[in-house]
C-alpha cells in the first residue's frame, strides 16, 4: 500500500508552479525605460521640422555685424533722377515682402504738385511736406519730405504695415533701436553727405515762406561701425555704401532730422 503525499509537499509544488508562471510573465512583458534617477522615463517622439535651416534664414534679417545684407537696392539715375524718396520707400516696402514697383508708387500713390514759379521777383510754390514738388521722372524735380512719403506708403500698402514717422532722433539711436533689430530706416540727408550747396526760398499758399535746400536726398540707413554709417543709396550703383558719421549727422540735421520706419502688422 502506497503512502499518500504529505500536504506540505503539495503546497510547495503549488508555490513553485506559481513562481514559475510569474517569472515567465515578467520575461515576456516589455521593460520600462528609466531616467538617470531611476524614475520612469517618458517616451519622446522626434519630429522633423517642416522647414530647412536655409528656409528659416530667408525670413530672418541678415545682419553681418555692420549692416543688413538683404535690403533691396534700386539705382535711380536712369529712370527716376529726382525720385530718391519714392525709390527708398519702395525698397523699404519690398524688404518686408511688398511687390509694389517704383512706377506704381509714383504714378498711383505719391502726392505731386507743380513746380515753383515766379511772379515778378518773388517765387511761389507748394509745401514739400505735403507733396512732391515737380516731376520725379525729371532731372528738374525738387523733392518731398517725410509726411508726403508716409501718406504715399499708407496708400500703397493699406493696413498691411505700420508706417512710423520719426523726428529728432540721432542716427545712432535709429541704428541701435531699428537697424540692429532688423529694420532699415529711411532718412533724409544730402547727396553723398555733402554740405548744402544752394537753397530756394518760396512763398507757400498759406503765406509762409519755405526754404528748400539742395542737394536733398533720401536713402536707407542699414548699418554702422565705429567710424561710418552704411546705406542703401539709390544714387550709387553699389548695393551698400558708407559715409563718415560726422558728415552723415550734419547732412541729416540739415534736412530736419526726419526718418521713416516700417513695421509689418503680422
Amino acid at each position: 500500500m502506497k503512502a499518500k503525499p504529505k500536504k506540505s509537499a503539495v503546497a510547495l509544488l503549488l508555490i513553485l508552479l506559481i513562481i514559475g508562471v510569474i517569472v515567465v510573465i515578467r520575461l515576456a512583458a516589455p521593460s520600462k525605460e528609466t531616467d538617470n534617477e531611476g524614475h520612469d522615463a517618458i517616451p519622446v517622439t522626434q519630429i522633423k521640422p517642416e522647414s530647412s535651416a536655409s528656409e528659416v534664414e530667408q525670413t530672418e534679417p541678415k545682419f553681418n555685424g555692420k549692416y543688413l545684407t538683404d535690403v533691396p537696392h534700386v539705382y535711380q539715375k536712369d529712370t527716376y533722377p529726382t525720385g530718391c524718396e519714392s525709390v527708398a520707400a519702395v525698397s523699404l516696402l519690398q524688404y518686408y515682402g511688398s511687390e509694389i514697383t517704383v512706377e506704381d508708387f509714383i504714378d498711383n500713390h505719391l502726392p505731386k504738385t507743380d513746380y515753383p514759379y515766379y511772379e515778378g521777383n518773388k517765387m511761389y510754390g507748394d509745401n514739400p511736406w505735403n507733396a512732391f514738388i515737380g516731376d520725379p521722372y525729371s532731372s528738374s524735380g525738387y523733392g518731398c519730405y517725410s509726411t508726403a512719403i508716409v501718406k504715399a506708403m499708407q496708400s500703397a500698402v493699406s493696413e498691411e504695415y505700420s508706417i512710423h514717422a520719426m523726428y529728432n532722433m540721432s542716427l545712432n539711436s535709429l541704428f541701435e533701436n531699428y537697424v540692429k533689430q532688423g529694420h532699415p530706416v529711411l532718412i533724409w540727408a544730402t547727396i553723398e553727405m555733402k554740405e548744402i550747396q544752394k537753397s530756394y526760398t518760396w512763398t507757400m499758399p498759406d503765406g509762409e515762406e519755405f526754404t528748400f535746400v539742395s542737394p536733398e536726398h533720401a536713402l536707407l540707413l542699414i548699418g554702422a561701425d565705429e567710424v561710418n554709417y552704411y546705406f542703401s543709396d539709390s544714387m550709387r550703383q553699389d548695393a551698400v555704401v558708407s559715409y563718415p558719421k560726422d558728415a552723415c549727422e550734419a547732412a541729416y540735421t540739415a534736412l530736419h532730422t526726419q526718418a521713416i520706419a516700417v513695421m509689418p502688422n503680422h
